[in-house]
């Protein structure tokens, strides 16, 4: 089980002392069941699932299954060819209509100029994540 704590911390690019922080424990008891020398508790098993609600408790506990309760949320595949889109770009472009929603929302964007961005949110291929908050002196 210690393995797939250690797993988990990695996945959600996490740091131990930053996991305990984030399920509330010591960061000593991170420390002892990752070296081995303590197994988790109920409690502590309990504290991470309520953490990280997407995280399969069969996972957690047995290895069985997907790590995630919903792979499909956390194994996203980008369209390799693009189809030539571009969020950032203005021209329209033809495209697979999976891409039709996104071309809706840019072109609603560009007609209400009122709409500023407030935040970019990026998710790398190992899950980890950036947030990016525009200050609010450049608004």
């Amino acid at each position: 089980m210690k393995d797939r704590i250690a797993e988990l911390i990695e996945k959600e690019g996490l740091t131990p002392s930053k996991f305990a922080d984030m399920i509330e424990v010591q960061r000593s008891n991170i420390s002892h069941i990752l070296a081995g020398r303590n197994k988790p508790s109920l409690d502590f098993l309990q504290k991470i699932i309520n953490t990280f609600p997407d995280i399969s408790g069969d996972w957690l506990l047995s290895g069985s299954g997907p790590m995630y309760k919903n792979e499909a949320i956390h194994s996203v595949q980008t369209d390799k060819a693009d189809n030539g889109v571009n969020l950032f770009n203005t021209q329209e472009h033809t495209s697979a209509p999976q891409n039709k929603p996104l071309r809706e929302n840019r072109i609603a964007m560009e007609k209400d100029a009122s709409k500023r961005i407030k935040k970019i949110v990026v998710i790398y291929d190992d899950f980890s994540m950036d947030e990016f908050v525009l200050d609010k002196h450049l608004e």
